[in-house]
C-alpha cells in the first residue's frame, strides 16, 4: 500500500517506530503532491497541514477541493486522532479545519478506548482501528547505553532514581498532575 502523509517528517520519532512494524510505504509530501497511484492520505496533526498556522478561507475550500479530488481517485483519509481540538487558539478557522478533516476521514487511527468510543458514535460511517502508542524502542536504543554517562555529566548518584517526563508540560493543571503523581511515589532518594 502507498500511503501520502501531506507534511513534513515530524520531529518527534513516534511515527518512525509505527513504520518498522508496517508493511506498506509512507511518503511525505503537501497537498500538491500528485496522488497517483496512492491508495491512502494520512493525516496525523490537522494543524500540520499548513504548517501549524491558522488557515485561511481561501486555503480551507481549496482543501476541500482536494479533499474531494482524492475521494474521486478512491482514495481513502486515514486520520491518527491525536487531538480532539488545538490546545490553543482554536479559532473558527481551526475549527472549520478540524470539522473537515474529521467529516472526511474514512478511517480514524485511535490510541485508546476512549477516544475510540467517543468517536465510533460521531462518526459512525468511518472505520475506527485502536492500536497501541510505540514505546520508541528503536528511537532510544543507542541512548540506553549511555545512562551511565548521562549519570556521570548530571552529576546523579547511580542510586538515585531518575523519573522522565517526556513532552512539554503545557498549562498548570499537567504540572499540577506531574506533582501529584510524582509525590505519590514511594522511593527514596
Amino acid at each position: 500500500m502507498k500511503i501520502l502523509i501531506p507534511s513534513e517528517p515530524e520531529k518527534n520519532s513516534f511515527f518512525q517506530e509505527i513504520i518498522l512494524h508496517s508493511k506498506s510505504e509512507f511518503f511525505y509530501g503537501d497537498l500538491n503532491t500528485n496522488t497517483d497511484g496512492f491508495q491512502f492520505v494520512l493525516i496525523q496533526w490537522i494543524e500540520q497541514l499548513f504548517q501549524w498556522k491558522e488557515p485561511t478561507e481561501e486555503q480551507l475550500i481549496e482543501l476541500e477541493n482536494k479533499i474531494t479530488e482524492w475521494k474521486s481517485k478512491k482514495m481513502k483519509i486515514l486520520h491518527i486522532l491525536h487531538n480532539e481540538k488545538r490546545h490553543y487558539g482554536m479559532t473558527n478557522l481551526f475549527k472549520k479545519l478540524y470539522n473537515l478533516i474529521f467529516e472526511s476521514t474514512d478511517v480514524f487511527v485511535h490510541f485508546g478506548d476512549f477516544s475510540l468510543m467517543k468517536y465510533q458514535k460521531i462518526f459512525n460511517n468511518s472505520k475506527h482501528v485502536l492500536i497501541n502508542h510505540p514505546l520508541y524502542l528503536n528511537t532510544f536504543l543507542d541512548k540506553r547505553k549511555d545512562k551511565d554517562k548521562a549519570r556521570e555529566e548530571l552529576n546523579i548518584s547511580k542510586e538515585t532514581t531518575v523519573v522522565i517526563i517526556p513532552g512539554t508540560i503545557r498549562n498548570l493543571k499537567e504540572r499540577k498532575i506531574v506533582l501529584k503523581y510524582f509525590s505519590s511515589l514511594n522511593i527514596k532518594d
